[in-house]
């Protein structure tokens, strides 16, 4: 399961997690700070629980600098879906830029193939993303079935202070999904284009 929220200012970030919502105590920092071995302040969060098990009810609080955030007085929860066996690996990839042709580090990618649930990851330095769409469920929690050519994939990023992008493409030219710019509204499709910008 991957969690994300945006805070204003850069701070670090955690989740605090179990099956029993009277210890939550598990931790799991942002993905970025497990890989650098140090916590460091961003203003977009981004956390991974792993090792869950299949058809059970986890309960988690969202720690953001000094403060821990809840559901209104108890805590977040999500049921994983039962165990399946999933498909090879099919990855869809690209990259996120800001208008100038800088690279987006940190921007969280949510990513919808046709008919499934929401999948996400997070940008690297260098503004590259990639997610295994293989992995997706239906909304009854099956794998999902789609074609790998005509499928529609919608596309959310969200870059925090750098602002918000979407994109529209389908499985057949998602490999890699053509650069998306932060503050367009684009469409990858047969003949269409960039067809707005994002207000804001």
């Amino acid at each position: 399961i991957s969690i994300s929220w945006t805070t204003d200012t850069p701070m670090t970030g955690y989740i605090k997690y179990s099956e029993d919502p009277a210890k939550i105590n598990l931790p799991a920092g942002d993905t970025r700070d497990q890989i650098s071995g140090t916590s460091q302040g961003y203003t977009n969060h981004y956390s991974n629980l792993t090792g869950l098990g299949p058809n059970k009810t986890y309960y988690f609080v969202i720690g953001s600098g000094s403060q821990t955030y809840n559901d209104n007085g108890k805590p977040f929860q999500v049921r994983t879906w039962s165990q399946a066996s999933t498909p090879p690996e099919d990855i869809v990839s690209g990259k996120i830029m800001t208008a100038d042709g800088s690279p987006v580090n940190g921007g969280i990618v949510f990513l919808e193939v046709e008919g499934g649930e929401t999948l996400s990851t997070i940008s690297k330095n260098d503004g590259t993303w990639r997610v295994n769409i293989a992995s997706s469920r239906d909304k009854a929690g099956k794998v999902l079935t789609y074609d790998s050519k005509t499928s529609l994939v919608s596309i959310f990023v969200q870059a925090g202070t750098q602002g918000s992008a979407t994109a529209t493409t389908n499985t057949e030219k998602s490999k890699p999904v053509p650069d998306i710019i932060m503050g367009k509204n684009q469409s990858f499709l047969e003949g269409e284009g960039i067809l707005n910008s994002l207000s804001g």
